[in-house]
């Protein structure tokens, strides 16, 4: 299974900045759910030093996938 991503990061930013960093992740969401390139999205969209491969995080065995994408979304929430 193959891992892409598309990070929209609030670190060291101002409160007054998180209405439009809100916004450039939504419309990166709204855009892969219309079915756009993921790759070309996340190139356009991302702040992952990943952007420039299309968010491209390697291939995974299933199980290990999981608990990497798992760990990031939690990893998230702790902040």
């Amino acid at each position: 299974m193959a891992l892409r991503e598309i990070e929209v990061s609030t670190e060291g930013k101002k409160d007054e900045e998180l209405p439009e960093l809100k916004k450039k992740a939504e419309t990166a969401l709204k855009r892969v759910k219309d079915g756009e390139d993921f790759g070309e999205i996340a190139k356009r969209f991302s702040d992952s030093s990943t952007a420039k491969q299309g968010g491209f995080l390697g291939v995974y065995k299933t199980r290990r996938a999981f608990q990497r994408a798992r760990g990031n979304r939690f990893q998230d929430e702790e902040k």
